[in-house]
């Protein structure tokens, strides 16, 4: 249809305006696979819902570099059944992961995405696939979470540098993630190739920035796409208050040890407040063998999970995207910053809080832990500041409303 409206002889402009009745197709790849992580799948329905709302098409590319890995290691399993050992090991790993699986179940990700998430019908394991049959859109866009902590190392992990399909398709970042303050010195030429095809690019810490910066590449610094929506977007998804009385949500990741967050005092202190306390937990680098003791675990689907955030007295976390949901539906909160081999992934944080003046809300040390708990944001001052960097994030993706930008990107016109 589009191609029969549009003829040879037809004005630049009049082409231009024709294309922006059928706005863009924007193909998204990002990480998408887990059944537990909020953060993750909030960020990609803030980003699709987001482009919605701007008039575009986008959807999930569903790309999977991780199968091929697993298929080998379920061979290798079957190669160590024969021993007593690995049986029993085996047989504890069957019973460790059904259990998982029902609890995840309960979340109800999965009719989350099939509801809020528009999605490729396949899904593309490794860069070969997708290389050989590329999903159609008028432009590409990677991120936001860590998808360029995926080390170059391995050449699956392209397929989150847009490695695959036309010339012609634009490919931008928004708010791609390295997690780490600097890149690995013997992929840094790799790198810098894979973003030479990428017609803007914009990274969610300030690390990210630098490391771009080193290699000859001008980047914007922009918020995680969650902050593209306002309070009123999340409170569309219909939030409900569960509890007749005043609660604490604790909502922890990549934690391994109940010392890292000082448990013992925190619990103190909450149950001084009359307060109940609700425990969420997620996959990441945490032992799940940690057992909090004084509170009620809860398995709650996305749309409760934000509830348990809005309705509560404050927030506990280790979790960027519950310190995110925090801020934007203003509820006091205190982050507890993660150690040894992880304290990189801190930066992500800090970043952001330093932004907003609420670094005090982090927790360093045991002896300020009562007076952080105790001490109540000013959120009249954070919104504000917020406002301006949501504006100044926005305006980075308004290219993909430029004329020259659609019109040179005009796969479907062709």
């Amino acid at each position: 249809m589009l191609r029969s409206l549009v003829g040879s002889e037809m004005c630049i402009r009049d082409r231009i305006y024709i294309y922006k009745i059928f706005r863009m197709k924007i193909g998204i790849i990002t990480i998408w696979q887990s059944n537990n992580n909020y953060g993750q799948l909030l960020q990609l329905w803030a980003l699709q819902h987001y482009l919605k709302m701007q008039g575009h098409n986008p959807f999930l590319i569903r790309y999977d570099v991780n199968t091929v890995c697993q298929k080998k290691e379920r061979l290798r399993r079957v190669v160590r059944v024969y021993t007593l050992v690995s049986k029993i090991i085996k047989l504890y790993s069957i019973l460790r992961n059904r259990y998982n699986f029902f609890v995840d179940k309960k979340r109800k990700f999965d009719e989350f995405k099939a509801k809020h998430i528009q999605s490729t019908d396949i899904v593309y394991y490794g860069l070969t696939k997708i290389q050989q049959n590329p999903p159609q859109a008028d432009c590409y866009i990677t991120g936001s979470d860590q998808v360029w902590a995926q080390l170059l190392d391995n050449i699956n992990n392209e397929g989150f540098f847009l490695n695959f399909g036309s010339s012609q398709i634009k490919r931008i970042s928004y708010a791609a993630s390295f997690a780490m303050t600097s890149y690995p010195q013997e992929l840094k030429k790799k790198l810098k190739d894979k973003l030479s095809i990428f017609s803007a690019i914009s990274v969610r810490e300030s690390s990210g920035v630098e490391i771009c910066k080193e290699l000859g590449y001008n980047v914007s610094w922009v918020l995680d796409p969650t902050f593209l929506l306002e309070q009123s977007d999340y409170l569309s998804l219909k939030l409900k208050n569960k509890n007749s009385s005043p609660y604490a949500f604790v909502y922890f990741v990549n934690i391994n040890s109940k010392e890292n967050i000082y448990w013992k005092e925190v619990k103190k202190y909450l149950h001084q407040q009359n307060y109940a306390i609700y425990m969420t937990s997620a996959s990441g680098y945490n032992n799940k063998r940690i057992h909090f003791s004084g509170c009620r675990y809860l398995y709650p689907t996305i749309e409760e999970w934000l509830s348990l955030i809005y309705y509560s007295q404050i927030m506990i976390t280790s979790s960027f995207h519950g310190v995110a949901l925090s801020i934007i539906l203003n509820r006091e909160f205190v982050f507890f910053p993660l150690g040894g081999a992880y304290s990189e992934g801190n930066n992500r944080v800090t970043d952001l809080l330093t932004l907003l003046g609420l670094t005090e809300r982090i927790i360093y040390r045991k002896s300020d832990l009562i007076y952080i708990l105790s001490k109540k944001i000013e959120w009249h001052s954070v919104n504000r500041k917020l406002d301006s960097l949501r504006k100044k994030s926005k305006n980075f993706l308004s290219v993909l409303d430029d004329e020259n930008f659609i019109y040179c990107n005009n796969t479907n016109l062709q």
